[in-house]
């Protein structure tokens, strides 16, 4: 399959995307689905994404789709993959039927989602009328809800500032990566821990040797390496996780509803509320301080 690929990509580069014969087209979709079906916990409909490519109505958007396809060569890796699928014909507009937010389209920006069995666009995402929206959110000021966060490209000091919820280089970028035990297929398929790296073994994105850099907050010691340590497995709302101790309060980074919820009695009341460290206070990572603040040499600055 991926000789053939080769040859759509040749020929592709060489401005042939209308040239393309059906046989050769029709073989881009099924080698994807094949990717994304290794990359995702649920195997998506192959069928489903064959007739979405042939009964697209224009023919500019098959020609993008392929040009994308070899530009990318969205066959290399779960990240490369998951961006292909989030593009037109293969994912879905707003207000078509959709099963899960993987099947519609800006699900890796942020900008899509699937609720109650329709695409919709969420929170702070781009809108033309609140008939866009999730969950009958009004349209205001061309996003939903009052207020709006960034579109892919656009600055960013940390992973919350972004509709995508990933924030890289100062950039938002399409969260494509897989989080700590999610499949993968290169190293560079694994999402940024705010620590060391994480590393693909085994198809699956796992802490290095010895280290514990993220956990998913359960019972298995496979996925929860707080657990050797005799502490809690604590996500925070960029979607990093860390090993803390078991307190009655919540510690930095995590979502809160108050300023009791908070170790340190500070929750900020963002786009994603959670528990702060002031000014000068000890910080791993940029989204413990408050109010915008970066956390540089141990400390919220």
């Amino acid at each position: 399959m991926r000789a053939r690929f080769g040859a759509i990509a040749l020929a592709v580069a060489a401005g042939g995307c209308a040239d393309l014969v059906a046989g050769d087209a029709q073989d881009v979709v099924p080698a994807l689905c094949q990717v994304v079906s290794d990359c995702e916990p649920v195997d998506p409909s192959c069928a489903l994404f064959d007739q979405r490519f042939r009964t697209a109505d224009d023919p500019d958007v098959t020609s993008q789709f392929l040009e994308h396809h070899a530009r990318n060569d969205c066959l290399a890796s779960c990240s490369s993959a998951r961006g292909c699928r989030d593009r037109a014909p293969l994912c879905l507009e707003n207000g078509l039927a959709c099963d899960d937010d993987v099947d519609c389209c800006g699900s890796t920006r942020g900008t899509g989602a699937c609720r109650q069995g329709a695409c919709c666009a969420p929170l702070g995402a781009p809108c033309g009328t609140g008939g866009d929206c999730c969950g009958g959110e009004l349209c205001v000021d061309g996003h939903c809800g009052d207020e709006r966060c960034a579109l892919v490209g656009d600055g960013c000091t940390r992973n919350t500032d972004c509709c995508s919820r990933l924030c890289t280089g100062g950039a938002c970028d399409a969260k494509t990566c897989s989080d700590f035990s999610e499949s993968c297929l290169v190293d560079a398929d694994c999402c940024p821990t705010g620590g060391e790296p994480l590393v693909c073994r085994d198809a699956i994105c796992q802490n290095p040797p010895a280290a514990c850099n993220a956990c998913v907050p359960v019972g298995d010691p496979a996925l929860n390496c707080c657990l050797d340590q005799g502490e809690l497995c604590f996500v925070r709302v960029d979607g990093t996780s860390f090993c803390d101790p078991d307190l009655a309060c919540s510690p930095p980074g995590v979502e809160c509803g108050s300023n009791s919820d908070c170790c340190g009695g500070m929750c900020e009341d963002s786009f994603f509320p959670h528990c702060c460290q002031p000014v000068g206070a000890p910080c791993s990572v940029d989204i413990e301080c408050c109010g915008g603040a970066l956390c540089s040499g141990g400390a919220c600055l």
